[in-house]
Formats: C-alpha cells, sequence, structure tokens
C-alpha cells in the first residue's frame, strides 16, 4: 500500500539527489544522481505481515524513499514484528538528521485483522477505516 502521495515521492526523491529511470524490466525505478545521498526505499510489501494477534504486529514509517537527512519518520503502516529487525537495518543504511526532534501525532495503530498486520488509521482523522479496524465496520 502507498500511504505517501506522488508529490511526497517527488520530494524524497530530489532531496536524495536520484532520478526515476526505468530498468531492463521496464519498470520504474529510484536511481541516485552522482552527488545524491544515499536512500532506502521502506514498503511493507519487503517485510513479513503475518500475525495471529495485535502484539505480532508494530507501526513503522513506510510508503516510499528515505533519503540521508530525514528528519522524521512517524509511524503510518505495519509489519510483523519479526520483520523488525530487517526494517530496522534497512533504516540504517541512511543517516537521520542532527538535532532532530520528532513528535509525531497518533495517526493509527497496528492490528493483525484476518491473520495480516493492518495499520488502522486514528478514525477522528480519517473516514477511510479499512474493515476490521476499530470503528471501521464489518
Amino acid at each position: 500500500m502507498k500511504l505517501f502521495g506522488l508529490a511526497c515521492v517527488s520530494l524524497a526523491l530530489l532531496a536524495c539527489g536520484g532520478r526515476l529511470g526505468e530498468n531492463d524490466a521496464g519498470t520504474t525505478a529510484l536511481e541516485a544522481g552522482p552527488d545524491a545521498a544515499a536512500c532506502v526505499d521502506l514498503e511493507t510489501s519487503d517485510f513479513d505481515t503475518s500475525c495471529t494477534n495485535d502484539g505480532d504486529c508494530v507501526a513503522v514509517a513506510a510508503g516510499g524513499p528515505v533519503c540521508d537527512g530525514y528528519a522524521c519518520l512517524c509511524p503510518n503502516a505495519t509489519i510483523s514484528a519479526s520483520s523488525q529487525p530487517a526494517y530496522e537495518a534497512t533504516l540504517e543504511k541512511v543517516t537521520p538528521a542532527a538535532n532532530g526532534f520528532c513528535g509525531c501525532p497518533l495517526f493509527g495503530t497496528p492490528h493483525c485483522i484476518a491473520a495480516q498486520c493492518v495499520f488502522c488509521p486514528n478514525p477522528s482523522a480519517t473516514n477511510n477505516v479499512p474493515p476490521g479496524c476499530p470503528d471501521g465496520g464489518p
């Protein structure tokens, strides 16, 4: 699930000094420029999202590229807790901004629904709550 809009991805891409390019398989990929900062692509599809209960899920920031000098990563997605070490290893490939303070609002919480970790958004912040989430319907 892509949670960042095209504008956010474009800004992050520019901040990384990269560009979108087509690879040999014909798919679009992030290509670093010659003076580009290091970037990683954080997508929940790259990590396990299976679960048996809510405690098996952890909230993470995901949905696109994160580059050296990032200031704040607020949770907006969820993965299986068993994948958290792999997620953190991926994130360690980029360096956060020095002296960056991050005060994230409660965007939502992770839940296990139908054996998959699902990020249930704060129902007071959106009308688009997935089924099975608290206040999200059946």
